[in-house]
Parts: C-alpha cells; structure tokens; sequence
C-alpha cells in the first residue's frame, strides 16, 4: 500500500549496499560493513525476505514461522545471498578467483549462513568475472564444473547439481527461492537464450 511508483525492491538495494560495502582485499570488514549499511538503511527497504531480517534479528511474521516449522522455508538457504553478491565478480579479473571466493563468501554470509547458499553465489560471481575479460562465457558447463572443484568443502548438493547441470530442466510450476535451483536456472538461461 506504501510502495512509491518507480520505488525499488530490496533486491535492488541490497546488492547497491553489498556493491558499496566491498573494500577490497577486506572480506570480513565488508560483510560487516554491508550488515552495518544494511541496518542504517532499513528505513528505505521494502520487502525485505525473512531470512535478511533474521539475520538482523527483527521478528519474523507468524506465517513465517509456520514455514519454518514445517520446512518448507529454511533461514539462510535462499537465493538472496546469491542475488545480491554476483554482481561482485564484475571486481574480480578470473585470475583473482582466491580473492573472489573470498569476498563473495563473506558478503553472503552476513544474511545466508547455509552452505549451499554460500557457494551458490561463489559459482554465479564465477560467471561475472569470466565476462569482466572474455566477454560471454564459451562453456559455461566447464566453468561451473571448475569452480565447484575450486570449492573447499563444497556442499554435497552443489557438486551433484553441477555434475547434472546439463540435465537440469526448469520445473512447470516456476523457480523457487532455492539457490542451487535458480542459479540452474541462470545457466539454463545463459545457456539456451
């Protein structure tokens, strides 16, 4: 009822506030920084998921926790980390890939505590810094399947999802907040548009 025309979701502004949050070669100071920016801007965000106001710790609605009980929703495994730290490879020339993980790691950590979540956007930061010197990825497979590798500890999930990736179909009933499930959407996208 109080969203403004032209106003802008929070998906817009988290990644604004992860974009000026990151110092480089500082991956904790920029995590923490983004939550500090995140909190100062409050105000301003509509539509903030639960899972970013939980890790600010505002309560969460009663349907929310419903969600949660029955599990058809988990804190800290969606896509919003993934969402809003891609864009970062853009920073990152594909022979930084060490600093890469490195920052996108902790700038989606300060919302999104789940593994699979966490490397769900190292992977898709991966696609944005082979595009910042190569331009449009040749093999986007290859690059996907030589990220995960690069991954210490890389969540059971993602090194199956990846290895299958090419299999992957988009479901009837549309994407979910999933993050292994939209970033195989991004590469059926890349992929086949």
């Amino acid at each position: 009822k109080d969203w403004p025309q032209g106003g802008v979701s929070d998906d817009t502004l988290l990644s604004l506030i992860t974009i000026f949050a990151h110092t480089s070669g500082e991956p904790i100071k920029s995590g923490e920084k983004f939550l500090d920016d995140l909190r100062a801007a409050l105000p301003n965000l509509r539509g903030l998921g639960p899972t970013t106001r939980f890790a600010l710790g505002i309560e969460m609605r009663p349907d929310e926790g419903e969600m949660i009980k029955n599990h058809t929703f988990l804190i800290g495994n969606t896509n919003g980390g993934m969402m809003r730290t891609s864009l970062i490879g853009l920073a990152y020339a594909p022979s930084q890939a060490v600093e890469r993980r490195a920052m996108v790691s902790e700038l989606a950590r300060a919302t999104h505590k789940d593994p699979i979540a966490i490397a769900c956007a190292v992977l898709a930061s991966r696609l944005y810094s082979e595009a910042t010197l190569q331009g449009p990825a040749q093999n986007v497979t290859a690059l996907l399947k030589n990220e995960v590798a690069a991954l210490t500890n890389a969540p059971a999930e993602v090194v199956s999802g990846i290895a299958n990736i090419e299999k992957w179909l988009p479901p009837e009933n549309g994407i979910s907040l999933d993050p292994l499930e939209t970033l195989s959407a991004v590469y059926w996208t890349v992929v086949h548009a």
